[in-house]
This record gives structure tokens, C-alpha cells and sequence, in this order.
């Protein structure tokens, strides 16, 4: 894939009529025409990702037929029409992740993200019984997720695969785009006080009918496999982290919980109610760190709970709600008598929870607690 700037000329709102402006366009521009791509089934990446090859469609590169539409090729598989964006992503969720549904998922890539699990299946798109996540959510991209992007006409669209997420860069593997067969988009993560949003650039590409005129390409949001109706235990033990606080961390996803707000402290001092790893916060003492810690969930769960720990030196009463409008209330001794309780939620159907303290009695002291031992059920997809 190469890349280049588009010049274009607009109307100018600012100048008189008739005048125009000339805009520099910074997209990335996927030359992905016949000739630049390599010959017709040629795999495109010497070490592909899960070991699940990409292919060239040659003089097809881009366009929605096939370089090798009677499949004397490999892969040979049974995944949809050859080296197309969607077969690579059926063949990769059936093959590296065994997805045995994978090789029947029906629709073109405009599809993929309102079939996802749709009660009423859009244009013939069969239910893939996968957990869309919107762009532009709570909920980061993972690696394996699929990448769902919108043309602007909604008439096709282009699927491709998560690799890697870093923190201000999403790269991913994909067929019938880029002539090697990865490419990367920029990731925003603004926070707020009730967590932080994650939003995938977009993309500008060279359509097939009309090779000089660019087209932007949205990113819808992406997809993944929901996590078993089987209760989950998030406990902190797989990071480490300082005794003392440093300042706010980045939001921190485990598996199907982003928690934001506060750090990772590993036996925090002067705490004797937990000293293994805890999500915190406090302040003055964390610099940036917020008076609530937010839980955001991409799928949605029930039976939710978690222990939480006074690092106050007073009695301090707790709130823990969630968006369903549910919420407890527990007052905590003071740290030095291990002041700490399990708070439990009975709504269902749970996407979001926030844990925040109360006012210190007289004004003492600002806000000083964490969190442990999350543990909740997620809810099946219809």
C-alpha cells in the first residue's frame, strides 16, 4: 500500500463567490488498483497473523469479483468468494479461533456490523451471534476483533482483522485492500470523568469505478466473540503495580471490564484490608485520579460485585451504582481497622457501574479507596 496526499479544490465560505480554496487531505490513500498488487492468490504477508494467510486478488484487488472465482487456488475453502475481504474473515475466525458458524456467516462487509446479532438479520445477513461494539464506545478494539468499515453509500463496505491495538494506533490484517495485506489507523481515546471513548480514524481509499476520485470509508466498529454466561472474577493478580500512588494509569481493559479512574497498586501501604494487587484512587495523593472509579462492560452482565477498601483514615460511606439505575451504599470503617466490604448489584442486564465515595466527615480529607475481587455473570446474546 502506498500513500499520497490528495489536493482537492472546495468552495471557499470565507472568499467571494466563486473563489476556492485548496485543502491538503492528510488520509492515507490505499492504492490498491489491478497492477499494484501482486499476482492473483499470492499470499500477501510472510507471517501472518494466527498463522491465517492473506491473499492477493490480483487484477481484482479492490473490487468485488474475484481473481479466481472457480477456485483452482488454495485455500480451496468453503468461506465465500476467493480472496475477498469477508473470506479471509470467515476463514480466520474458523480457523484460528474455531468458530465452526464461521464458514456460513452470509452478507456482504456493510453487513457484517447490524447482522452481528440482529434479531431481524439486515439484507439477508444471517445473525453471526457475535458482540458488535460501535465506534466511538466504551469498549476498546481487541486483538481477533473484526473490523467493520461503511462506504459512504452503504453499498459494500470491508471487513478486516485486529492485530494489535497500541495506544494511539490500531493495526490490522485484512484481503482485497492493502496490496500487503496489513495496514493501521489512528486511536483517540478522550476521557472523561465516566470513562474514556475509543474511536478508530477513518479511511480513504481509491474506489473501483472511479480510480482518480478518493472515498472516505467510516469505521462502523467491531465485533468479537461474547464471553460465556459463566461467572467471571477479575482480581487484579496478573498486573503489578507500586505501593504508593503515582498518578492515573490509562484505562485498563481485562477481558470484558474496562476500569478507569484510578491505578494498579500491589500491597498499597498502609492498607491491612487487602494486600494483594487493587484498582485505586486518591487524592491529593494520585495525581489526576478521579473521585469515582468507572466500570465499562462490552457485553453486559448481572450478579455483579466487588470488595471495596477504605484507605481513609475515617469512616467513609460508599456508593456503588449502576446504569440500569440500581445502587448500594456501604460505610467503611476507617483503614486502620481494615475498614472493607462486598457491595452486590441485582439489576441485570448491567453495562456500566461506578464506585464513589462519600464526603469525609467534616471535610477532613479527600477520597481514598479501591477496588478488588470484581465478579459478575455476562449475559447471554439473544
Amino acid at each position: 500500500m502506498s500513500e499520497r496526499n490528495i489536493l482537492l479544490l472546495i468552495p471557499s465560505a470565507f472568499a467571494r463567490k466563486g473563489s476556492f480554496v485548496l485543502i491538503l487531505l492528510l488520509y492515507s490513500v490505499a492504492t490498491a488498483s489491478g497492477q499494484d498488487a501482486p499476482p492473483c492468490g499470492q499470499s500477501l504477508n510472510p507471517s501472518p497473523y494466527r498463522g491465517v494467510p492473506t491473499y492477493s486478488n490480483g487484477p481484482d484487488q479492490w473490487k468485488t469479483t474475484s481473481c479466481d472465482p472457480y477456485k483452482k487456488l488454495p485455500p480451496y475453502g468453503t468461506y465465500g468468494s476467493q480472496f475477498q475481504c469477508t473470506e479471509y474473515v470467515k476463514r480466520f475466525y474458523s480457523s484460528a479461533l474455531g468458530v465452526e458458524t464461521a464458514s456460513s456467516w452470509t452478507g456482504d462487509a456493510v453487513d457484517y456490523f447490524a447482522s452481528a446479532n440482529a434479531a431481524l438479520p439486515l439484507q439477508g445477513a444471517n445473525n453471526k451471534m457475535l458482540l458488535p461494539l460501535a465506534n466511538g464506545g466504551f469498549n476498546p478494539p481487541l486483538p481477533n476483533d473484526i473490523l467493520v468499515f461503511n462506504d459512504p453509500n452503504n453499498n459494500e463496505g470491508h471487513v478486516a482483522i485486529v492485530t494489535e491495538v497500541a495506544a494511539t494506533e490500531v493495526t490490522f490484517s485484512e484481503q482485497n485492500w492493502s496490496v500487503t495485506g496489513t495496514s493501521s489507523l489512528t486511536l483517540s481515546t478522550p476521557c472523561t470523568s465516566t470513562g474514556c471513548t475509543f474511536t478508530i480514524s477513518n479511511r480513504l481509499s481509491y474506489p473501483k469505478d472511479s480510480p482518480k476520485i478518493p472515498v472516505v470509508f467510516s469505521v462502523a466498529g467491531w465485533m468479537r466473540e461474547p464471553s460465556p454466561a459463566i461467572p467471571i472474577t477479575i482480581d487484579f493478580e496478573q498486573f503489578t503495580g507500586p505501593s504508593t500512588f503515582t498518578g492515573i494509569q490509562p484505562s485498563l481493559t481485562v477481558g470484558n471490564a474496562t476500569f478507569y479512574g484510578g491505578q494498579i497498586l500491589t500491597n498499597e501501604t498502609n492498607s491491612i484490608a487487602d494486600e494483594s494487587s487493587v484498582y485505586a484512587t486518591a487524592s491529593p495523593y494520585c495525581p489526576g485520579c478521579l473521585p469515582a472509579i468507572s466500570i465499562a462492560f462490552a457485553q453486559p452482565v448481572s450478579n455483579f460485585s466487588l470488595f471495596v477498601i477504605n484507605g481513609n483514615t475515617v469512616t467513609v460511606t460508599y456508593t456503588v451504582s449502576d446504569d440500569q439505575g440500581g445502587f448500594q451504599t456501604k460505610t467503611l470503617s476507617s483503614t486502620v481497622l481494615a475498614g472493607a466490604g462486598t457491595v452486590s448489584l441485582t439489576d441485570t442486564d448491567i453495562h456500566s457501574v461506578a464506585i464513589t465515595s462519600g464526603p469525609a466527615p467534616g471535610g477532613c480529607c479527600g477520597w481514598d479507596f479501591a477496588i478488588d475481587n470484581v465478579t459478575f455473570t455476562p449475559v447471554p446474546i439473544p
